[in-house]
């Protein structure tokens, strides 16, 4: 699940995927990787939406950055509504929720993320992206 923070971006450290659970939530920070200390955030930024015929789905257009490098990108984003004894179960406040989804396939070369050496035989160079994302009328709590 990707969750909303107060900047449109995850934190480049909260990134796992298939068999760098092997090398570590460390070594994908690196340097050598991800750079985080560089590149803090992955983000996905939307620009343009096309929605569907049968309103269940649209081909949004937006920027993708990762690693510091910005490439434009289309995405098929679909979306049902969540039942409300889930959204209860998940804690989410009261109010009717929808939820978001997509996945398209990123390869590292294009953004400037070279697989080390010693990984090549077990990390692919396109990694496949999973997004989930939650919208709901409920009304933001106050800020203290």
């Amino acid at each position: 699940m990707l969750r909303i923070l107060r900047r449109p971006g995850v934190p480049a450290g909260l990134v796992l995927a298939g068999s760098l659970l092997l090398y570590g939530l460390t070594a994908v920070r690196s340097p050598g990787w991800l750079d985080a200390a560089k590149n803090p955030d992955i983000v996905f930024t939307s620009r343009k939406v096309t929605f569907g015929k049968e309103k269940t789905s649209a081909e949004v257009v937006g920027d993708f950055t990762l690693h510091g490098v910005t490439k434009e990108i289309t995405v098929t984003v679909s979306w049902k509504p969540v039942p409300q004894e889930a959204a209860e179960k998940a804690g989410f406040p009261k109010g009717e929720w929808l939820r978001f989804t997509t996945e398209f396939d990123v390869k590292l070369s294009e953004y400037g993320v070279k697989v080390p050496d010693m990984a090549v035989a077990k990390v692919s160079d396109t990694w496949k992206v999973r997004m989930s994302v939650f919208a709901g009328t409920a009304k933001p709590a106050e800020k203290k």
